[in-house]
């Protein structure tokens, strides 16, 4: 050994012409010999290191849950800035039920799913995952029997999105193929806490993925709205030439965003058929049906979105906000399109529909013919999961059947003779 490094020192003395550099240079390598000689504080030898482990009780205390899922209309998908999907909705109920917030991480398909939560990527996958006895070894698969016979379930729903070919991509749920969400083995506690709510909880599952119906009232005036897919029928007064009771709200607000008030109140009826105390299924509210947490985004308090005058200016900021967005449209026209298409399914949505457009060699400009089609094709794995899209999967066919029926409307109330001139 002391001839080894008496070696290196003549070496490094000749190289660098210095005695001062060789004994610095000897210091160094001194120092390298002793980490080497160590078997607790060697770099380069990972073996008896002890797998980290970060199960229940680390998640609680650090207060967040980080699943890993895939972008689908029944696992997770964003509309109007909002998380939704069955299994999502699972998920963020079980974070609830331990005290933690959830935070989403999506991939792009199965392979990529396991491959990064393998890598340590995330504290759960919340996906209806494929159970294969090649993964038994690293994977603690968590309600099998639950979550198996839920997808069976949602196979059984007739969803609207299905009118589109190719839009179901969840395999029918049989003996020999069962589902499962997945923890790591290094995460008992997690996994133990996993099944047991789902084995709890699977009696109100189907609560979760019926289609509900209800005419109801959820407070006192608000009443759950769906959105008219062919609204051609609904002017107050025609005689008149008026259109809504809010008439006079159009015409002041829409001069910030510089639209035509028939087309704002065109996008009102489409939204809410003009009920101030409308309340989606999703929790959008009043005559444009603005999401509470949008409408703090743009400095409205919530409880005043089902005030018409506040709603209606409340939409006209969106609305200017998404026409900035786009204005790289130069025809205003087109613009329309997409500023609609956008205030419906989000604009990052609509931007990976021109991204697939451009790719595809279609207009991203153009909304007919070009990109509407790919927002309907946002729909189908082979288009959500695809790398130039960033948002994943979207409800394509209702933003697709929005922009049509309030474009139409529009025609519509333009043609009517209305109370006062324009």
């Amino acid at each position: 050994m002391h001839w080894f490094i008496h070696k290196l020192y003549n070496l490094a003395s000749i190289y660098f012409r210095s005695h001062v550099r060789a004994f610095f240079l000897l210091c160094s390598l001194l120092a390298l010999c002793g980490c080497l000689n160590s078997n607790n504080h060697n770099p380069f030898n990972n073996k008896d290191d002890e797998a980290r482990t970060y199960d229940l009780e680390d998640i609680q205390n650090g207060g967040e849950l980080i699943i890993l899922t895939l972008y689908g209309a029944n696992s997770y998908f964003d509309f109007h800035g909002e998380d939704f999907g069955y299994q999502y909705r699972l998920a963020e109920n079980f974070a609830e039920k331990i005290g933690t917030s959830i935070r989403v991480e999506v991939m792009h398909d199965e392979i990529e799913l396991v491959g990064k939560f393998l890598s340590g990527e995330g504290d759960m996958i919340a996906y209806n995952l494929h159970v294969t006895d090649s993964l038994k070894e690293r994977l603690l698969y968590c309600g099998e029997d639950e979550i198996t016979a839920f997808v069976d379930s949602l196979n059984h729903l007739s969803l609207p999105d299905r009118q589109v070919r190719g839009t179901d991509d969840i395999p029918p749920a049989t003996d020999s193929l069962s589902m499962a969400w997945a923890v790591r083995t290094e995460s008992p506690m997690l996994a133990e806490a996993v099944s047991e709510y789902l084995a709890v909880n699977q009696p109100r599952f189907h609560i979760i993925s019926r289609q509900v119906k209800d005419d109801g009232r959820t407070r006192k005036g608000d009443r759950h709205y769906t959105p008219r897919i062919n609204a051609m029928t609904t002017v107050l007064d025609p005689t008149r030439g008026i259109i809504s009771p809010y008439d006079d709200h159009f015409r002041t607000s829409s001069v910030v965003c510089d639209w035509d008030w028939r087309l704002l109140a065109a996008q009102a009826y489409q939204e809410s058929g003009f009920d101030s105390h409308a309340v989606s299924r999703a929790g959008a509210r009043g005559v444009m049906q603005i999401m509470p947490r949008t409408a703090r985004g743009y400095g409205i308090n919530p409880e005043d979105l089902f005030s018409p005058s506040s709603n209606i200016k409340g939409a006209v900021s969106i609305i200017r906000n998404i026409d900035r967005h786009y204005s790289d449209i130069s025809d205003r026209n087109q613009r329309v399109n997409f500023v609609l298409a956008a205030y419906n399914g989000g604009m990052g949505h609509i931007d990976d529909a021109r991204r697939l457009a451009r790719k595809k060699g279609r207009n991203p400009d153009v909304w007919n013919g070009n990109v509407d089609e790919m927002v309907l094709s946002l729909m189908t794995p082979d288009s959500y999961r695809d790398p130039v899209v960033q948002y994943g999967y979207m409800r394509g066919s209702e933003t697709y059947q929005y922009v049509r029926s309030i474009r139409s409307l529009w025609e519509y109330y333009r043609s009517i003779r209305v109370s006062s001139p324009d």
